[in-house]
C-alpha cells in the first residue's frame, strides 16, 4: 500500500521496526558487568510480539493538541434546530448527514481548521455519543483487496481510539477527503505532532467475510 499527503500538514504512516539491536545491546552490557541484573525477557526476544508490533502501520498525530471529552446531545433538526439547541442550553450546532449535534464548542474543535480549493475546512468533527472524527490529512492507494482497521494505540489509551473498519467499499468512497479516525477522550490529553495514535492493520476480502 502507497500512502499520499492531501494536505501539507498530514504525517504519513510508518511501519514500525523492532529494536532488536538495542535489546541485545542492554543484555550483553548487564550479562558482562552486573552481578545481580540481566535483560533475558525483552519484547524484541519474542516473536510473537514482534510479529504483532510490526503489523500493519503506525498513525501518528499531524498538529500538536490538547483533547478533552466533547458533550454532545444530539437533537430535532430542521424548523425545531434552534429551540431544540436552546431547550438542551448548547450554542453551537452541527449537521452530520441525517443527525443534527448540539454542543458547547471546548477551543481544540474550531481552532484546527485549514485551507482547501473548496474553502476553510475543519480537522475536528462532532461525532455523536462523545466521538470525535479526526481527519489525517492523507490517503491510501493499493488497497483493492483489503480492508483497514483502525484499533488503538497503546500509547495514548485515554485519547478513546474507536476501533473500525475500513471496508474496500468505504475506502473507495472516501478517498477523495481521505482517512478519518474516531475519538472519545477520557479525559483532558495533551498530544504532540508525530505521537503515535492509532495503528492500521490490513483485513484480506477472505477475513472479512468470516
Amino acid at each position: 500500500m502507497i500512502f499520499r499527503e492531501i494536505h501539507q500538514w498530514a504525517v504519513l504512516p510508518k511501519k514500525h521496526v523492532a529494536d532488536l539491536g538495542s535489546a541485545r545491546e542492554r543484555r550483553q552490557i548487564l550479562r558482562q558487568n552486573f552481578v545481580h541484573l540481566r535483560a533475558e525477557r525483552q519484547p524484541q526476544f519474542c516473536p510473537p510480539w514482534v510479529q504483532g508490533a510490526t503489523l500493519g502501520w503506525r498513525i501518528f498525530s499531524p498538529i500538536d493538541v490538547t483533547l478533552s471529552p466533547l458533550d454532545q446531545i444530539e437533537i430535532a433538526g430542521g424548523d425545531f434546530v434552534e429551540a431544540s439547541a436552546r431547550a438542551v442550553g448548547k450554542r453551537q450546532i452541527w449537521t452530520r448527514g441525517d443527525a443534527t449535534i448540539a454542543l458547547d464548542p471546548p477551543s481544540w474543535l474550531n481552532s484546527y481548521e485549514f485551507e482547501t480549493d473548496d474553502g476553510n475546512q475543519s480537522m475536528f468533527l462532532p461525532n455523536g455519543l462523545g466521538t470525535i472524527e479526526w481527519r489525517q490529512g492523507w490517503t491510501v492507494e493499493g488497497w483493492d483487496d483489503f480492508g483497514l482497521l483502525i484499533v488503538p494505540s497503546p500509547q495514548i489509551p485515554n485519547l478513546g481510539v474507536e476501533i473500525g473498519l475500513l471496508s474496500p467499499a468505504t475506502l473507495e468512497r472516501i478517498m477523495p477527503k481521505g482517512i478519518s479516525i474516531a475519538v472519545a477522550p477520557r479525559c483532558k490529553v495533551e498530544i504532540r505532532r508525530g505521537d503515535e495514535i492509532a495503528r492500521l492493520i490490513p483485513i484480506s476480502r477472505e477475513c472479512m467475510s468470516l
